[in-house]
């Protein structure tokens, strides 16, 4: 597989990967929360379901929560 990309003026091409995967953290989705909220004891939400983020800011999050639970 070959990814070209395009950045502002820089263009660059990525070879020899099987699986591409995006982060783009655009805008945050929750739709499960409200939905079993009734059904379990707890409910914590974190990455792009709590605020639109980074990989790495989802996945201090659900650090943060591992911990205190």
């Amino acid at each position: 597989m070959v990814l070209s990309l395009s950045r502002e003026i820089k263009e660059e091409t990525i070879a020899g990967m099987d699986f591409i995967v995006l982060a783009m953290g655009a805008k945050s989705v929750d739709v499960l929360s409200d939905k079993i909220k009734d059904t379990v004891e707890e409910v914590h939400v974190i990455g792009d379901a709590r605020q639109a983020c980074r990989a790495l800011e989802a996945i201090a999050d659900g650090a943060q929560i591992g911990r205190q639970i």
